[in-house]
């Protein structure tokens, strides 16, 4: 099927400003990143942050020979971080046990420090038993991901990193403080939903930032965007504090996490291919000229 010049322009014009307001909305919402690419190597300050062990360009299997490094760094200076790896298919080992692809966490700014014990310590994280929930100490906590260059592969890890602190601890000049969208699962909002006001969600315990009904408090941006940071749901409940919006997909029980995984990803391979229409439309214009 051919599709004209017009066509051409109109979806790539379509793109562009979809991966604008993804960009965007990234910025102010849980960051998205991957363990296989730029990210790698870097420092990220977050209230939240989704992270996979490999870009959906790679296909379903992560791939041979990653070496990548990032510590993620808390938003304010009197949050912690927390961990919660949600999915996790790393079969890559020996028949005792030991990990020839493997993630590693640190209670710290780098690696050169000892790997956490509740993640396998020294030996990492593989197979596909999921880790209890990981916090770290202060406001660093570094994540490496190694797999070596032959032996089977998976379909990787799914992990969520939220800054947090416990009740009185947290300040009320949090940079996440400020208005927010209802959208649905861990995908950015595109504007059309309903816009809530931060003061309906505020507590005495956590000043501006959300108190989730574990009592911990995470940046308010957090709360029905998707992606649950809390740990119990409550930043994406349709009731209590956070009051999502009705129909804007939050979450009522952790299996929807697994059901929207493969929507998501879908849809990132979707921005994926506007470098390729990008690419025919340049073409097109330049034959034309």
């Amino acid at each position: 099927m051919a599709y004209g010049h017009d066509w051409l322009v109109q979806s790539a014009s379509f793109f562009w400003i979809f991966t604008l307001m993804l960009s965007e909305s990234q910025s102010k919402r849980t960051q998205l990143y991957f363990m296989d690419e730029s990210d790698c190597g870097n420092t990220k300050t977050v209230g939240g942050a989704l992270v996979y062990s490999h870009s959906p360009s790679r296909g379903d299997y992560y791939p041979h020979d990653i070496d990548c490094q990032i510590t993620f760094e808390a938003e304010s200076g009197d949050f912690k971080l927390m961990m919660r790896v949600i999915e996790m298919d790393l079969p890559d080992r020996t028949a005792t046990g030991k990990c020839n692809d493997a993630l590693y966490v640190y209670d710290a700014n780098t690696f050169l420090a000892r790997a956490m014990e509740h993640a396998g310590g020294a030996g990492g994280l593989c197979g596909s038993l999921l880790p209890s929930t990981l916090k770290s100490t202060g406001p660093h906590l570094t994540v490496v991901f190694k797999t070596d260059s032959d032996g089977p592969v998976g379909r990787g890890f799914k992990f969520i990193i939220t800054a947090y602190s416990e009740g009185s601890a947290v300040s009320g000049n949090s940079s996440s403080d400020q208005w927010y969208h209802s959208i649905s699962p861990e995908t950015p909002s595109l504007g059309n939903d309903i816009i809530t006001s931060r003061d309906d969600k505020k507590s005495n315990n956590c000043g501006s930032s959300f108190e989730c009904d574990n009592k911990m408090c995470i940046p308010m941006s957090l709360t029905c965007d998707g992606t649950d940071n809390c740990g119990d749901y409550s930043d994406e409940a349709g009731s209590g504090r956070a009051k999502c919006k009705e129909g804007a997909y939050y979450f009522h029980k952790p299996d929807l996490i697994v059901t929207n995984f493969q929507i998501e990803r879908d849809l990132l391979q979707l921005l994926m291919n506007f470098e390729i229409l990008q690419l025919i439309e340049e073409q097109i214009l330049s034959a034309s000229t």
